[in-house]
């Protein structure tokens, strides 16, 4: 039974109307639960400091991912894979060794500052009695993040393959760890607990991804000087969109910032609206 689920979740698809429908059916089905998820974040915490600062810690890990983690994204990585006919794991190694050494600078950087960040970016939020709850969040999604990260490139990996259940289920599995931080962890360990279920989606995602992305198939070989210069000319002909994405991001953070000054449940009651919004365009 169980390995006929993991054969099923693996299937190739190459009829494209038929991966369209798998692909659409599954983002409709993540988009209901991921409003189910936010009804539940406010059913259990309320549109106050504490929900103000779990929306609010997403958005510097936001900004990296489409900083860094964007250039592993399956838009950008399948057309230039498509087109390389040399070495590609010794490109795929390189490029992640890259990401890898410059997000953990990154995040170590925010880590060691969070305090003063989050002072300078949100007064109001942070002298809240939540505010050693904001640090601890806003440092554990910051390992989020690198998690996500190498999703994405494994996430690459499996729609390179075809294997868009697998791919579909990824974000899914994502919401559901978050879901069960709400529904049980919470209860128990508090914030803590809700952001471990968070990380707990985050590892879920990637660990799907990982066992679908066909690794064990590909040669791997340790990158050369030509691979690292050859991720570099991949860096200049795919940073327009990174630039796009990362405006957009910022922008977003602004918002957050001016919301953050209003009171307790401004970021809330905006996030939450605008997850409403978004959803259509989710399905289109």
């Amino acid at each position: 039974m169980i390995k006929r689920i993991g054969s099923a979740i693996g299937k190739k698809f190459n009829n494209v109307h038929l991966a369209a429908y798998v692909i659409g059916m599954s983002t409709f089905l993540s988009l209901i639960i991921a409003l189910f998820r936010d009804r539940l974040l406010v059913y259990k915490i309320g549109a106050g400091p504490l929900l103000d600062i779990y929306y609010a810690a997403f958005k510097i890990p936001d900004i990296l991912f489409v900083l860094f983690a964007s250039f592993l994204s399956a838009f950008v990585l399948i057309p230039y894979l498509n087109g390389r006919q040399k070495n590609k794991s010794g490109f795929l190694i390189a490029l992640m060794t890259i990401f890898l050494a410059v997000s953990t600078l990154f995040v170590g950087v925010i880590w060691y500052f969070a305090k003063d960040i989050l002072r300078f970016l949100y007064p109001v939020l942070s002298s809240s009695a939540y505010f050693a709850d904001f640090v601890y969040v806003q440092r554990m999604l910051l390992l989020q993040f690198l998690i996500l990260g190498i999703a994405a490139l494994s996430t690459s990996m499996v729609q390179m393959q075809n294997k868009f259940i697998a791919f579909s289920l990824a974000p899914i599995l994502y919401n559901l760890g978050i879901i069960l931080g709400v529904v049980y962890f919470y209860d128990i360990w508090g914030t803590q607990g809700l952001i471990f279920g968070v990380l707990l989606g985050a590892g879920a995602n990637l660990i799907l991804t990982v066992s679908y992305a066909g690794v064990g198939k590909f040669k791997f070989t340790l990158p050369q000087k030509a691979d690292f210069l050859d991720v570099f000319d991949f860096f200049k002909k795919v940073y327009p969109r990174t630039v796009s994405l990362f405006i957009q991001k910022s922008s977003v953070l602004f918002v957050f910032i001016m919301l953050g000054s209003l009171g307790y449940g401004a970021v809330s009651l905006f996030q939450l609206a605008f997850n409403i919004q978004t959803a259509p365009f989710s399905i289109i």
